[in-house]
């Protein structure tokens, strides 16, 4: 008798614990894939923010931004490639975002602006003085070659 109630009371234990883990696996279950879509939204949001949906560049030219209420902006952005313009709702945080990726960019477009700027300089005054090294043999050359012509 004392045998077949301990055998008893170990099924319905464990039968609760395997209930338990059932209800903790569906919870489980319906939080991840309310979390996992949850991101996929925020990130197909983000992306429209980035690219252009005409040439799917990230190019933009100008953004200005409407407030809609405390949590949400309207913001309109010209692509810089094509100069299609498309306005977007927002969260706020999302174009805190944006413009901070906005000044990065730009910041290194002014960086590389100057490099290029200096790379063509310095090809410029090469190329000026392997002409002066190829065509001026003396002072007489250099005189009649860049004097007043008379």
């Amino acid at each position: 008798m004392e045998l077949e109630m301990a055998a008893r009371a170990a099924t319905a234990n464990g039968s609760s614990v395997l209930l338990v883990a059932y209800v903790a696996f569906v919870w489980c279950s319906a939080v991840g894939s309310a979390v996992a879509l949850a991101v996929r939204g925020r990130r197909a949001e983000l992306r429209r923010l980035r690219r252009c949906p005409r040439c799917a560049q990230r190019a933009v030219r100008a953004v200005e931004t409407f407030s809609v209420d405390a949590i949400f902006v309207e913001v309109r952005i010209e692509c810089g490639q094509c100069g299609i313009a498309r306005r977007l709702v927002v969260a706020r945080g999302d174009l805190c975002d944006l413009v901070r990726r906005l000044e990065r960019d730009r910041r290194a477009i002014g960086g590389y602006a100057v490099v290029m700027t200096r790379a063509r300089t310095r090809s410029d005054f090469e190329g000026f003085m392997r002409e002066l090294r190829d065509d001026i043999v003396g002072a007489d050359d250099f005189m009649a070659l860049t004097g007043p012509r008379s």
